[in-house]
C-alpha cells in the first residue's frame, strides 16, 4: 500500500477551544510527514471584503490574533517545525477553500463544533461546506478528542 504524499497540512482556526483541539492532530500529522503547517485564522465576514482575496505570509509579531500565536506554540511543542500563518476575513467555508486551491493543500484539520445554539449551527455549516467543496480530504476533530489531542507523541 502507498503512502499519501503529505507536504501541506491545514488547520483553519476560528479561535475556538475546538480549533486547538484540532491543533494537537493537525501539528501531529504534520511532523510525522515532515510536512508544512499552514494555520489559517478567518475573522467574521467584514462587507466588502468577501470576495477579496486572502491576506497572505501574516508576520506574526505585526498581528494580535492570539489564536494563531497559541496554536503556533502548540505546534511547536508537537513537533511541527515548518510552520507558516495566514489571515482571512470573509466566510469561513470559501476562504478556507481558496486557501486550500491557492496553497494545493493535501489535506484539512478542522474542528467539527463548538459552540452551542446559533454558533454551533454556524460552525456545523462552515465544516460541511469544507468538506464538500474542498479538493483536499477534510479530518474533522470532535471537540472531544481534546484530551487525547494533548497526551504526547510516543517514541517511534
Amino acid at each position: 500500500m502507498t503512502v499519501p504524499v503529505m507536504e501541506r497540512v491545514l488547520l483553519p482556526t476560528d479561535g475556538s477551544d475546538c480549533a486547538e483541539t484540532a491543533a494537537g492532530l493537525a501539528s501531529r500529522i504534520a511532523s510525522d510527514y515532515d510536512a508544512t503547517l499552514h494555520v489559517l485564522h478567518i475573522s467574521e465576514t467584514v462587507p466588502g471584503k468577501v470576495d477579496g482575496p486572502p491576506i497572505l505570509d501574516a508576520d506574526l509579531e505585526a498581528t494580535d490574533c492570539e489564536a494563531i500565536q497559541r496554536i503556533h506554540q502548540q505546534a511547536r511543542g508537537y513537533g511541527a517545525e515548518d510552520i507558516e500563518a495566514a489571515i482571512s476575513s470573509g466566510y469561513p467555508f470559501r476562504e478556507i477553500v481558496r486557501y486550500v486551491e491557492l496553497r494545493d493543500i493535501d489535506i484539512v484539520v478542522m474542528g467539527s463544533h463548538d459552540r452551542t445554539g446559533l454558533g454551533r449551527v454556524l460552525n456545523r455549516s462552515t465544516t460541511k461546506n469544507v468538506i464538500r467543496r474542498s479538493p483536499a480530504p477534510v479530518l474533522t476533530v470532535p471537540q472531544s478528542t481534546e484530551e487525547s489531542a494533548m497526551l504526547p507523541i510516543p517514541e517511534q
